[in-house]
């Protein structure tokens, strides 16, 4: 279904003349994401990227899974009453007093809110400079809170802050139709993370490599901190002496 289904986009943008970083732009998701997509590769789209997607393209591209919208089932008719029933009311039905309607239950807030001062302050100092790059990047201390977890587990992952902020304000859309912190939130979920860098031993655990010396005894090159005798001379010293 999923080859079905990149298979699909990439005839609908074909057709619209788009690339797929245009497509990416229109869906805020990166060019690479429109390429996974149509290759059947990497994590398969969620529901809210393939109705980014429908109305990008501006025809109907189906579900995640490749299967077109089911057109809705006819209701049936409506029956009328007979009339010999409505006649047979008593006539004390029109006089009884109709029950109030029940209130409506009181709508739950929810309790475990995000705290800005709980956030990781690298992540934060990253998203509240995004305002520098596009002025339009304004985010408030609860928006800033929810996403800074997502932020924090790409700099765990070894993006860097500047690579962070490329990704979350290139291509961004003319208008928005949406709070910029949803827009930062797609494009935090729907981005893959990169592969981890390769781990390297710091230089001062490096073995150092001694200069070459020549031996006072016999001449010769060898390897030493300092000027002075080879080993083969030290030996014969040693002996030597010895004897």
């Amino acid at each position: 279904m999923a080859a079905l289904f990149g298979s699909r986009v990439r005839r609908l943008r074909t057709a619209a003349g788009l690339t797929q970083a245009e497509l990416g732009a229109r869906t805020h998701v990166v060019s690479t994401r429109i390429t996974q997509i149509e290759r059947a590769s990497g994590a398969k789209p969620t529901l809210r990227l393939a109705r980014a997607l429908d109305a990008a393209l501006n025809v109907p591209c189906g579900g995640p899974d490749g299967q077109p919208p089911q057109p809705p089932k006819p209701r049936p008719p409506r029956t009328q009453p007979p009339a010999a029933a409505s006649e047979a009311a008593p006539a004390s039905a029109a006089t009884e007093t109709t029950a109030p309607p029940a209130p409506a239950p009181a709508r739950a807030e929810p309790q475990d809110q995000p705290r800005l001062a709980d956030a990781d302050p690298q992540a934060v100092a990253v998203l509240t400079a995004l305002r520098r790059v596009d002025p339009r990047l304004v985010l408030s201390e609860q928006e800033a809170a929810r996403l800074a977890p997502a932020v924090a587990q790409w700099l765990a992952a070894g993006v860097g802050a500047h690579q962070i902020t490329e990704l979350l304000t290139t291509r961004l859309p003319d208008r928005f139709l949406t709070r910029p912190a949803g827009i930062l939130a797609f494009r935090l979920r729907e981005t893959p993370l990169p592969a981890p860098p390769p781990l390297r031993l710091p230089a001062e655990r490096l073995p150092a490599v001694l200069p070459f010396q020549t031996c006072d005894g016999c001449e010769r090159a060898f390897r030493a901190p300092e000027p002075g005798r080879c080993r083969d001379c030290r030996s014969a010293n040693r002996l030597r002496a010895a004897g």
